[in-house]
């Protein structure tokens, strides 16, 4: 695996981390209304979606160009 590669999954990796934690956040807290709860989660359902997707993609190609890298 290219290190160039290799670094994008662990971005994408850390990325999926920081939802993770956002999630968690929204568990541990009561104060929330219920639209403020859905604008959250939607955040992440697209955050996922593109983690997903770079995902996805790297499972293709070791040569793809990751959302505009210059450092190939």
């Amino acid at each position: 695996m290219r290190a160039t590669t290799r670094q994008h999954l662990c971005d994408e990796i850390a990325e999926l981390a920081g939802v993770r934690g956002g999630l968690q956040s929204l568990t541990a807290t009561t104060w929330q209304d219920a639209e403020y709860l859905r604008n959250k989660i939607n955040e992440a359902n697209e955050r996922l979606t593109e983690i997903q997707n770079k995902l996805h993609e790297a499972t293709w190609s070791e040569e793809t160009e990751w959302l505009g890298s210059d450092d190939d």
